[in-house]
């Protein structure tokens, strides 16, 4: 009787046994449903934290949402305002049509200038790249600058764009592991006339560079955002011996609020008359209301007057305008 009895209790600690394991395993399967739920929703919910970009800011669209846009010859555009170029004068110059992958004008393109400060951008793709592969971090103290006091790799990467700041610029050129990387890219960006760590170049080159930036497949989004808008927003800036620095009163200012202007720019001044030994702006267009967009290289050397550049521009706006709303001169 006493056997029988332990077989019943037996029975009876093994059934409760199995019956708490299958309640356990019933709570941690609906636990892990809604720990899943909860991810699911946090990936598919806006965070909850406010954008702090301003949601005014323009920006590029992606060289992988690039719409159709009708192909425009730029070239006679071009040649009427080569028309207004002296014979001192020398131009370099390519526009390119990001929508439809090719040259809508150029002249002289393959010809070698001093591009002055527009080598820039080499440093600043570099840079941003660096810290997109983890190499090297944003906040890392690079200069120690008597004008701006130290300054960490993304304040230089901004202000030698923004400002074309040489406080920055000059040791990043003169650092030998950032000039052989430079030297690098400028081979994988198969820029093969552009030597002295990208000082000389010519305007195809140039727009190489600025398909690449177009492209930037190599950079973190939120880099390229901080890049872009180095590029775009430029106020004028002044030093203890030189009153203002207008960077955009080139290619820029030709220009309407209807086109953003996505500009480095590059100068050297003649120290005995009012000639620039060398006056280029690269840039990418973005025609924001007829979703078209284009990257263009100027070089000059011995140019009497920037405004030669900015009327350009609106030559170049004018001709989009006209031909993409289907009247043409």
């Amino acid at each position: 009787m006493d056997r029988k009895r332990q077989r019943i209790i037996n029975l009876i600690t093994t059934t409760i046994v199995i019956i708490v394991c299958i309640i356990v395993l019933i709570i941690s399967f609906a636990i892990k449903a809604r720990v899943e739920q909860n991810i699911a929703g946090s990936t598919n919910d806006p965070p909850s934290t406010p954008n702090t970009e301003d949601p005014e800011q323009p920006t590029l669209p992606d060289a992988n949402e690039i719409t159709e846009a009708k192909f425009i010859d730029l070239q006679p555009t071009i040649d009427k305002w080569l028309t207004t170029i002296n014979r001192e004068e020398k131009v370099g110059l390519m526009i390119y049509d990001l929508n439809n992958s090719r040259v809508a004008a150029s002249y002289h393109e393959n010809e070698v200038f001093n591009v002055a400060s527009i080598y820039k951008l080499l440093l600043a793709y570099d840079g941003y790249r660096q810290i997109t592969i983890g190499a090297e971090r944003e906040d890392d103290i690079i200069v120690q600058d008597s004008d701006k006091g130290q300054l960490t790799l993304s304040q230089c990467l901004d202000l030698i764009i923004r400002e074309s700041y040489n406080g920055c610029a000059d040791p990043m050129r003169a650092d030998y592991t950032r000039s052989a990387r430079i030297n690098s890219l400028i081979r994988n960006f198969e820029m093969d006339d552009t030597t002295n760590l990208g000082l000389q170049s010519t305007a195809a080159d140039i727009t190489k560079l600025l398909r690449a930036y177009w492209r930037h497949s190599d950079l973190a989004q939120s880099l390229w955002n901080k890049l872009s808008d180095s590029m775009l927003n430029q106020p004028p800036t002044s030093t203890s011996d030189h009153p203002l620095y207008d960077w955009r009163q080139g290619l820029p200012a030709g220009f309407s609020d209807k086109v953003n202007v996505y500009n480095k720019v590059g100068w050297e001044r003649n120290d005995t008359d009012t000639r620039w030994n060398t006056y280029a702006d690269a840039a990418i267009l973005d025609f924001v209301e007829l979703k078209h967009q284009y990257t263009i290289a100027i070089l000059t050397s011995n140019l009497s007057d920037h405004k030669k550049i900015s009327q350009l521009g609106q030559m170049i706006e004018e001709t989009v305008t006209m031909q993409t709303d289907g009247i043409v001169k």
